[in-house]
């Protein structure tokens, strides 16, 4: 038996091949499948079966890109409503692969429909040795309950039984294989490190360390971060099957006369997927600054691209456009995308205006009182330094939702941790026409370094 990974760095996911003499089953698959194929292809062995743990919410499952390729079955929680032919699973079912015994355990929470897979390799002895626990059990966390807001107190009961009383009686030396790591909002604390073990996360998860069922309730009902916008329609397409990568039109590649035309007659977003840097130097009016290397590009882009818009991308190298337009698919952003082959250069050798934001040194920012500091930050640091300052936080949700008081008629300057996630703000901000925003160079961290 061998138990192959597959880490998605852009959407945080762990995808596996379970591998034994004769066949192979894939379980919570990516859309992107090559990876799948291609090993598969290197063992010449056949794919026979697809193995979900739930209906996932941030990116689009892969099932269907495996199933048109491979012809394998899908098993699947017997009630959740896929829109498609599956074999229907339930507690404590059993299905072999070759000396491989997976037993179904249900272990609802994080969805109504969250089902584990606990494995045993009969060639040495009838003990389990690994399950995949999918968004129930992380390394460092479990799975949020929020998802299905009208029913979440239900879920997080449902929850702390699925942990307290199925997984975490598992033997402690059996090795815990979840669907996600550090950089997916499907846990608020989610480590690093792809794999654990059930004696490991007993001893140092701190949400199992609450072992009174109302307190574990309270706790994940109280701690939970925003549900970014494609949670809402990923969970939905994989339920109704995603459309084959092959049948979304390809991303097409355009001229300046172009770009003028399409600007005017199909309103798309222009998604600046740059160094926040050459952002801040000068960038297109009206235009979303998604630093693609330096932020959580598909969490960025699922939050805040509309479906239904075209997308025309400005970018540095074909490396980089090809790796982001990989990433929107996974999400299920599948709307027309176009591109201008030199990118911003295009612009400036048509002398098309182009916009910059002004910039502060941090050493600027010191014994006056001319600025607004708005920090941006995801957690930001409660320094007693700051308190010098006009300082105010701004989270990336509330201003979304226009729940912000710009009123002051102090210059505003934007700041992060190192400048990527504050250029993208004061793009939000330049879209919403919400006033003038300056970027501090070296951001947050170049301020503290001089404060301190």
């Amino acid at each position: 038996m061998l138990i192959k990974a597959f880490f998605s760095e852009d959407i945080a996911h762990l995808s596996y091949m379970l591998i034994g003499e004769n066949e192979i089953f894939v379980i919570d698959p990516q859309r992107h499948i090559q990876i799948y194929l291609e090993e598969a292809k290197k063992r010449d062995l056949p794919i026979t079966g697809i193995m979900l743990t739930h209906p996932h919410a941030d990116f689009i499952s892969g099932h269907m890109e495996l199933i048109h390729a491979t012809e394998a079955k899908l098993y699947a929680h017997f009630q959740a409503p896929y829109q498609i032919t599956f074999e229907k699973i339930k507690e404590n079912d059993i299905i072999l692969l070759d000396h491989i015994k997976i037993k179904v355990l249900e272990t609802p929470g994080h969805t109504p429909y969250c089902t584990s897979f606990v494995v045993s390799d009969l060639s040495r002895g009838e003990e389990p040795v690994s399950v995949f626990t999918g968004d129930t059990l992380f390394v460092g966390d479990v799975g949020r309950p929020d998802l299905f807001p009208e029913i979440q107190k239900e879920l997080a009961e449902k929850l702390y039984h699925s942990l307290f009383d199925k997984l975490l009686k598992l033997p402690e030396f059996v090795e815990v294989y979840p669907a996600h790591a550090s950089g997916s909002m499907c846990g608020k604390k989610l480590s690093e490190k792809r794999a654990t073990t059930i004696g490991y996360e007993k001893r140092y998860n701190n949400r199992v360390q609450i072992k009174d069922a109302n307190k574990f309730v309270q706790n994940i009902l109280n701690d939970n971060l925003p549900v970014p916008e494609h949670f809402k329609y990923c969970a939905k397409i994989n339920l109704e099957n995603p459309q084959l990568l092959e049948s979304i039109k390809k991303p097409e590649k355009i001229d300046f006369e172009k770009f003028i035309e399409l600007k005017k007659t199909k309103k798309p977003i222009v998604l600046d997927i740059r160094k926040h840097w050459n952002w801040v130097n000068f960038h297109l009016d009206n235009s979303l600054n998604i630093d693609l290397n330096c932020l959580s590009f598909a969490n960025y882009a699922g939050w805040l691209l509309d479906r239904s818009q075209p997308i025309i991308m400005i970018h540095d190298n074909e490396k980089d456009l090809s790796k982001a337009i990989s990433s929107l698919r996974k999400i299920g952003l599948d709307q027309e995308i176009y591109f201008l082959e030199k990118g911003i250069q295009e612009f400036i050798y048509h002398a098309y205006p182009l916009k910059s934001t002004r910039t502060i040194m941090p050493k600027d920012i010191l014994n006056t009182d001319k600025y607004q500091l708005v920090d941006v930050r995801n957690n930001p640091p409660a320094l007693e330094i700051f308190s010098k300052f006009d300082y105010q936080t701004l989270t990336l949700n509330d201003l979304i939702q226009n729940q912000y008081d710009f009123s002051s008629d102090k210059e505003k300057v934007i700041l992060c941790q190192k400048g990527a996630l504050a250029s993208l703000v004061i793009s939000i901000l330049e879209n919403q026409k919400a006033g003038e925003f300056s970027y501090l160079l070296g951001s947050g961290t170049a301020l503290q370094n001089l404060l301190q």
